[in-house]
């Protein structure tokens, strides 16, 4: 039993600010880590890329060698290791990218703070900025702002020098996250912008989230079970957490993870990935 992403899957593939700030490609979606079996992860992997095989029209031949390359890959890899060749690491940069891949990465490179802003925040650059309301980014109570500022003001205490947020955190608006992942569970999600620790410099978002526990963890789904502090060891384990902002929280009791909003975070059209070669890239 070691980390393993606990929920690995094509979906769960996308681009993220890499360690060197630059964008990069690999898993970005860790809510399910746990310690476990990694056959439970090659196989939740080796089924995806199959149905989303099956899905574009490529042949059941076609299908069997798509999982067996992903299969013959990571055995290789470990073989490698074992024989004390270079870890190469858990993610590509743009020189490593091929095909779509690529794209993405060249995209997200693209991509600043003030794109990820102009739709999501009003005043983004003045002196008051606040989350523009909608059916996804919700009110909050007074109480509720409350537990989510004195929870962030504890996981500040734990950042690193030169995370790019203002400590003591300066928060400046609070809303509800509704309609995606854990919240569409009925799970609490917040969003918070912070400062920059920069005078002038565009704010930060920060997500607060409580996740469905993993099924390694409790097969009940209880969501008291979730431990954000856990999840967060597992995901370093395996080589995530390149963002200093990760963390995790209790707001009013509750564990949640904590992490950036980035700019650099986006994901493939896995519909338009039409034939072996494409999904062979990932």
């Amino acid at each position: 039993r070691i980390a393993i992403d606990g929920d690995f899957h094509l979906g769960n593939l996308g681009s993220f600010r890499g360690p060197d700030g630059k964008p990069a490609w690999g898993i970005n979606d860790y809510d399910q880590a746990a310690k476990g079996s990694p056959a439970i992860d090659l196989e939740r992997f080796a089924t995806s890329l199959v149905l989303q095989a099956r899905a574009q029209g490529v042949s059941p031949a076609d299908q069997q060698k798509l999982a067996q390359t992903f299969g013959e890959t990571y055995l290789k890899t470990m073989d490698d290791l074992a024989h004390g060749q270079k870890n190469p690491g858990a993610w590509l940069d743009s020189h490593e990218a091929q095909g779509k891949v690529a794209d993405l990465l060249d995209k997200a490179d693209q991509t600043k703070r003030k794109d990820l802003l102009k739709d999501l925040v009003k005043g983004e650059d003045g002196p008051s900025p606040q989350f523009k309301r909608s059916d996804r980014l919700q009110d909050v109570s007074s109480q509720q702002q409350s537990d989510v500022k004195a929870a962030l003001a504890d996981y500040a205490k734990h950042l690193p020098s030169g995370a790019g947020v203002k400590v003591p955190l300066q928060v400046l608006d609070v809303v509800a996250r509704e309609g995606s992942g854990g919240s569409s569970f009925g799970l609490p999600r917040f969003w918070a912008l912070v400062a920059n620790d920069t005078p002038g410099k565009l704010p930060v978002i920060l997500e607060l989230k409580q996740a469905p526990p993993s099924p390694l963890v409790d097969l009940s789904g209880n969501p008291a079970s979730f431990d954000a502090k856990a999840m967060m060891a597992n995901e370093k384990a395996m080589g995530g957490q390149a963002n200093p902002l990760s963390g995790d929280c209790k707001v009013a009791g509750t564990s949640m993870m904590v992490r950036e909003i980035e700019p650099e975070k986006d994901s493939l059209d896995l519909t338009k990935l039409n034939h072996t070669g494409e999904l062979e890239a990932l």
